[in-house]
């Protein structure tokens, strides 16, 4: 039913007329990168735990044809989604990470490492991790924003920095530092974890999202999440960081 609703068949994408729910739902997105990643990890745990037969050579298919479709190498990351404005003014947008979380790209793959190095010097060259990371992206765009939010917290999903974009980018940091020992990621990887921990101090509790100058976003109809259990990545991202420092 999902491959079904989801599918373009002429392109084997998702549809660029429907709206789905993901990191970033509070924005109309056309084929988004996120759910496409989304799609072909669906359709590989399927296959995994036997509830569709298993066929390897279509998920490598589509996977090179994500590939293919979403690169900008004149951005040097990732486009946003398939609409006409992020085709012609190359959208950007951090939930592009998931590739890491789902084990749709691996550091570890020498052809595939291009992809993550891009994307963070693309992320570093924006300062989209400054004061921390990560920011959604450069600007609101509240055009694409669903109404409600636009008018209560046109930033939510927009120059807003998120924190479990942050520890995720962290963690990358911290693979790229492994495979390449470039000082310079797990610097970077460090500093991200100190700004956290100091955040946690002063606001005693781990906020879901910071306002683009990095305070805890709070409108007069919004405040951010304080309490929330996504401080589980956090602590798996000081871990790597602290275990790799502390490696001779």
């Amino acid at each position: 039913h999902y491959m079904k609703y989801v599918t373009d068949p002429s392109t084997g994408l998702v549809k660029k007329d429907i709206l789905l729910s993901g990191s970033k739902d509070i924005s109309m997105r056309q084929s988004a990168f996120y759910d496409n990643v989304i799609l072909w990890k669906t359709q590989q745990l399927a296959q995994q735990l036997g509830l569709v037969p298993s066929d390897q050579a279509h998920l490598d298919t589509l996977k090179k044809t994500i590939l293919k479709t979403f690169w900008s190498e004149q951005m040097g990351c990732f486009l946003e989604d398939l609409s006409a404005n992020s085709l012609r003014d190359h959208y950007y947008s951090s939930d592009w990470i998931i590739v890491l979380q789902t084990g749709f790209l691996d550091t570890k793959n020498i052809d595939e490492r291009p992809y993550f190095e891009k994307c963070v010097s693309y992320i570093q060259k924006e300062k989209l991790d400054q004061p921390f990371g990560l920011r959604y992206q450069q600007t609101n765009r509240s055009e694409r924003e669903y109404s409600i939010v636009r008018i209560l917290v046109g930033d939510y999903g927009g120059t807003a920095i998120w924190s479990h974009l942050g520890q995720e980018y962290t963690k990358l940091l911290v693979l790229l530092y492994l495979q390449t020992k470039n000082q310079a990621y797990l610097d970077t990887a460090k500093r991200q974890v100190d700004a956290y921990t100091a955040n946690i101090i002063k606001y005693r509790c781990y906020p879901e999202v910071y306002d683009h100058n990095g305070n805890m976003l709070e409108h007069f109809f919004y405040k951010s999440v304080c309490q929330t259990g996504w401080i589980v990545s956090y602590e798996q991202a000081k871990e790597m960081v602290e275990s790799v420092s502390t490696t001779p």
